[in-house]
């Protein structure tokens, strides 16, 4: 979920984690439901090449945790999309996991904070 901290309003996201990434970012279409006002501009690097774009200030709610007044940046992402970047992961433990149980393979993904 993500909020805008002046007026409260949310919508839903879907978080994509990115231990490559080193900001965390949300869609153009978020930031436009939310009626976000961009505080600045900056260039995102990334494999495909560079491109500009706005900063917002969000609070992201991830399960029972909620990360407030995150600098995230707006570049071409798909619609309802939020990318988790390192800023935010490297806030706590990240872990991810493999289990099999009863034959089957399922993945866990935790965050904890200290």
């Amino acid at each position: 979920m993500v909020y805008d901290p002046l007026t409260g309003n949310s919508c839903h996201a879907k978080a994509i984690w990115d231990t490559g990434a080193t900001l965390s970012c949300i869609s153009p279409t978020i930031a436009k439901t939310l009626n976000l006002s961009a505080v600045g501009t900056t260039t995102n690097h990334t494999a495909n090449g560079s491109t500009a774009s706005n900063k917002h200030i969000v609070d992201i709610a991830i399960g029972n945790i909620r990360f407030q007044k995150i600098a995230v940046t707006s570049p071409p992402l798909p619609d309802d999309f939020v990318l988790i970047g390192m800023d935010l992961i490297g806030l706590g433990k990240f872990t991810v996991q493999n289990m099999n149980e009863n034959g089957e393979v399922k993945k866990v993904l935790t965050l904890e904070l200290p």
